[in-house]
């Protein structure tokens, strides 16, 4: 009998050995394509966002700190919170100190009531005030004159101040109402104290006041009358007298 070979069983995949040649030229090469592809990429990542190089220089002196301190990490001690029960203490009143309210025109008060302070109280009732006619002055025009200017003087008897505002003045003969003229005062005369007596000389508004020997009779002995009168038309006192009106004066 001729005898039949043997068979050997058939290798399992995983039992095939697998010999493998590397060129390291080839290698190599290899190696270089995939830097080269590698560089292109992070080169095109960089040039859309580039990174952020800067270290966190505070995170890292806090590090090194904590690493060189130990003591820095330990806790603390607790401190006892103090329980000492107080007794309650009563709110002292505090003393309101009142408001003032500012006034307007303080200054202007204040200006007024010190005037008023320096002169006096002002009369209103008036028995000693007295008025006087020094001089008429007058225009003669052949047959007819003109009184232009008084020359008075009021003299303040009174325990306070006058304030005396014009002269009613009138002419003998012209008895008509109308026929009186306001002469109104200087401010000069217009406050005077008491004891005190002041003497002017004052144009007879508006041209002064024309009269003849038709209506006054003798020139030569004209009764002339003026009455001193305050801002309320209040009489403060009278004068009469007899004036030469023939010739200028």
């Amino acid at each position: 009998m001729v005898p039949y070979p043997e068979k050997r069983p058939e290798p399992r995949l995983l039992d095939h050995e697998i010999n493998l040649k590397i060129n390291v030229r080839s290698l190599l090469r290899g190696l270089l394509l995939v830097f080269v592809f590698l560089g292109v990429f992070m080169l095109g990542r960089w040039s859309v966002s580039p990174p952020d190089l800067s270290l966190d220089i505070s995170g890292v002196t806090g590090m090194i700190v904590a690493a060189e301190d130990p003591a820095a990490e330990e806790p603390a001690p607790a401190v006892k919170e103090n329980k000492t029960a107080t007794a309650p203490v009563a709110d002292s009143p505090v003393a309101e100190t009142p408001a003032v309210t500012p006034t307007a025109n303080t200054s202007a008060n204040t200006t007024v009531n010190t005037t008023v302070a320096e002169e006096g109280p002002v009369v209103t009732s008036y028995s000693k005030v007295a008025v006087s006619l020094n001089r008429a002055i007058v225009k003669w025009f052949d047959t007819w004159g003109k009184v232009t200017q008084l020359d008075y003087t009021i003299k303040n008897n009174e325990a306070g101040i006058i304030k005396p505002s014009y002269l009613l003045l009138s002419v003998e003969g012209y008895n008509d109402e109308l026929a009186k003229r306001k002469i109104s005062l200087p401010l000069s005369s217009q406050s005077i104290q008491p004891g005190a007596s002041v003497s002017k000389v004052v144009n007879v508004p508006p041209q002064g006041y024309a009269y003849s020997d038709s209506s006054t009779g003798d020139l030569h002995n004209v009764m002339l009358t003026v009455g001193l009168y305050d801002s309320k038309d209040t009489l403060m006192g009278e004068f009469h007298k007899e004036f030469d009106l023939s010739v200028p004066q």
